[in-house]
């Protein structure tokens, strides 16, 4: 600040009135303490603090935004002095003048550039001679490369040759073992030998259930090895061998079965032929032919008694504790209840069939399903409701016959009873679905003809009621029903005596229950 300015102050602060006011100024900048200024504005003190230049912060410039400790924050708190509008100007009067240095810089050197490859003198030579040495270690590496790869390639072909051998290695065992699976099932089924041929020459027939059983893991140890190698020319070859070990063994399971379901016919009470057949059917469970169980349960063993029932009249037999105790009473078994003194004949015929399979099948059932319980065994249907269907069908035909709707509805009745008995001997929901929804129980239902026992009985009731409302004749019906004796219209009384006719036991049948009930219907608005 010159001379003539601090003149000027002067000469200002003495022409105001008079004693300036007290000045208080922060001595600090960091500290909240004041002190009251009370000297007059001529005295040195106050000159030289107007003296003292503004604290501006220094002007812009390209070393400022590269430091490495450059904060953007820090750089616009310096500047709080500054609007936006002003900050924004000289922050773009800075970038200009940065594009004028660039386009400056490049103008200069650009000429250098251009005339760069007239400079670059003997460069082709220099480079000749680097890629002289250059190209004989590629071809150096190349060959190393070459080397390797024969190395490499080698080692394939020899794993591969390897893993060829080990292949055929186990091949050969698997052939091997496959020979030795099946000389040893032949020996225990004695296929080699004259002398013994059946494993039932054997006088003990536990020993030779055992030995059934023995020769099925043996037999299943052979599929599994004859299974993996089905693609090797020696397994085709030895094919009729593994068909007559399969023949072999499903005959004398077949006649094993049958001598142990005659001895337990014929010996109920004694453990051993259980014990034995529960050996065969887990023979059988064994190597999953449970079906050929079932198959020779139900030819020798049901077959043969239900044709001798269906075929003949059956005599009353009278139903005993000892026969109900077999399995647990359900509300569908109690209508067994209702026709064990029945005289009707097919009553009798399903009376002695449900008797037949609570006493001399039951050990059959109690096999299957307590001691091999969780094996896939079905006897009930597989093996006696589908003969007892299939004989009933075919030799009593004529039960189906819907042409006397009384006859029809009490052999359907009755059937129905029987079949809910067979029902609730299913231990379980999904023994009770594989029945209802097996081949023989669906044609057995089918062969009813509902339908046409509803239009007979549509006909005969609805025609007595056309004919009470074309006549108005009365209808003889009981004096003892109050509606009735309260009608005094033939008609109405018609009406009402047809209603009760739908739903009365020897008419209404439950699977024509929707039919019925649309007949009420008509019957009601007609």
């Amino acid at each position: 600040m010159t001379s003539s300015t601090s003149a000027n102050i002067e000469q200002t602060v003495q022409t105001r009135n008079s004693g300036p006011p007290n000045l208080s100024i922060y001595t600090d900048s960091e500290s909240s303490e004041t002190k009251t200024w009370s000297k007059s504005p001529t005295s040195p003190e106050f000159l030289n603090l107007v003296r003292t230049p503004l604290p501006f912060p220094p002007p812009l410039n390209r070393e400022m935004f590269s430091t490495p400790d450059f904060n953007s924050d820090r750089f616009l708190a310096n500047r709080r002095h500054l609007t936006l509008e002003e900050l924004k100007k000289e922050l773009n009067m800075h970038l200009k003048s940065l594009k004028s240095e660039l386009v400056e810089m490049i103008n200069r050197d650009y000429a250098s550039f251009v005339d760069l490859s007239t400079n670059l003198k003997g460069v082709d030579k220099v480079i000749e001679e680097v890629a002289r040495p250059l190209g004989k270690m590629r071809e150096e590496v190349q060959n190393v490369r070459t080397i390797f790869q024969n190395v490499v390639d080698s080692l394939e072909n020899q794993l591969s040759h390897r893993a060829s051998i080990r292949e055929k290695k186990a091949s050969l065992q698997l052939l091997i073992n496959i020979h030795e699976s099946v000389r040893k099932v032949e020996n225990l089924l004695f296929i080699s030998s004259e002398s013994a041929s059946s494993l039932l020459s054997k006088d003990d027939s536990v020993n030779s259930a055992k030995q059934i059983e023995r020769v099925a893991i043996e037999y299943n140890q052979m599929q599994y090895l004859v299974s993996k190698g089905k693609d090797l020319p020696f397994v085709a070859n030895i094919d009729w061998r593994i068909t007559r070990i399969k023949e072999t063994l499903r005959t004398n399971l077949s006649s094993a079965l049958r001598s142990a379901l005659h001895s337990v016919k014929n010996q109920s009470n004694d453990a051993s032929p259980k014990e034995t057949l529960t050996q065969i059917l887990r023979t059988y469970a064994l190597i999953d032919q449970t079906k050929s169980a079932e198959s020779v349960i139900r030819t020798e063993l049901v077959a043969p008694s239900i044709h001798e029932l269906v075929s003949h009249q059956t005599q009353p037999i009278p139903y005993t504790s000892a026969m109900s105790s077999t399995r647990p009473a359900t509300k569908a078994s109690k209508a067994r209840y209702n026709l064990q003194y029945s005289k009707e004949p097919l009553a009798l015929m399903y009376n002695r069939i449900l008797t037949l399979i609570n006493t001399d099948w039951f050990v059959l059932l109690e096999i299957t399903r307590k001691i091999l319980k969780g094996i896939s065994f079905e006897i009930l249907v597989n093996s006696m409701w589908a003969e007892i269907a299939e004989s009933i069908t075919k030799k009593q035909s004529i039960i189906f016959n819907p042409g006397i709707p009384n006859v029809f509805h009490k052999n359907y009745t009755i059937s129905m009873n029987f079949v809910s008995d067979i029902e609730s001997m299913c231990t379980s929901r999904k023994s009770l679905l594989y029945l209802r929804n097996h081949t023989s129980y669906v044609d057995f239902m089918k062969r009813w003809q509902l339908p046409v026992y509803f239009q007979l009985r549509f006909k005969e009731i609805s025609s007595q009621v056309e004919n009470a409302l074309i006549t108005a004749i009365d209808i003889q019906v009981d004096s003892d029903n109050d509606l009735q004796s309260t009608l005094k219209l033939p008609a109405s009384k018609s009406i009402i005596f047809a209603i009760e006719r739908c739903w009365a036991d020897d008419v209404f049948v439950y699977g024509l229950s929707h039919r019925f009930w649309k007949l009420t219907l008509q019957e009601m608005i007609s």
